[in-house]
């Protein structure tokens, strides 16, 4: 019998990978195999996952639809699966993923969009504290914590503010070409 860390171990990989990674020793025979069994709640726990991503990235599931986002969140949690037990945690590298995602360097735009989407998410559930940063001797700087600076390449802030517009014509009239902001 394997430790229980080995277990959880080769049942997250199971869950997020290959079903068949389990032996069938580990559980009791039923009407269905353990392998078919786990792929229904595999199927759960990717569209938990999708779900959360789309919570924090709504102007990238807007901009590539529905299908095109579950797909790429189930890929990303191949490559990326959760670290810890909060689903808001999940999901920080989803920008340089999509970067590299080749079904979506056709909208060479879209992680600067996610990391937009990602500093908005953070700062609304950040706490209200404050981060001091001394300048100079008795001078000190209050900043909130939540604050994000972003240098990026494309118009995220437009192309977001298009987006939620739900105004005919307003992404179309996004200029991509308007170089970036920060």
């Amino acid at each position: 019998m394997p430790s229980l860390a080995e277990l959880q171990r080769q049942m997250a990989q199971a869950l997020l990978g290959d079903p068949d990674v389990l032996a069938p020793t580990l559980f009791s025979p039923g009407p269905i195999a353990a392998s078919v069994a786990l792929r229904v709640h595999r199927n759960t726990v990717y569209g938990g996952l999708s779900q959360a991503l789309a919570l924090s990235y709504p102007t990238v599931q807007a901009l590539v639809g529905e299908a095109f986002f579950d797909r790429a969140a189930a890929e990303f949690a191949e490559a990326e699966p959760p670290v810890q037990a909060r689903l808001d945690a999940f999901g920080h590298g989803f920008a340089d993923f999509l970067a590299a995602y080749a079904p979506a360097q056709a909208l060479p735009y879209l992680a600067d969009v996610a990391r937009f989407d990602l500093a908005i998410e953070t700062a609304g559930r950040c706490p209200r504290f404050e981060r001091l940063v001394p300048i100079e001797t008795q001078i000190v700087l209050s900043l909130p914590i939540s604050l994000s600076v972003l240098d990026l390449a494309w118009p995220a802030d437009s192309i977001r503010d298009a987006v939620e517009s739900e105004r005919e014509g307003d992404l179309a009239g996004v200029d991509l070409a308007a170089g970036p902001v920060r």
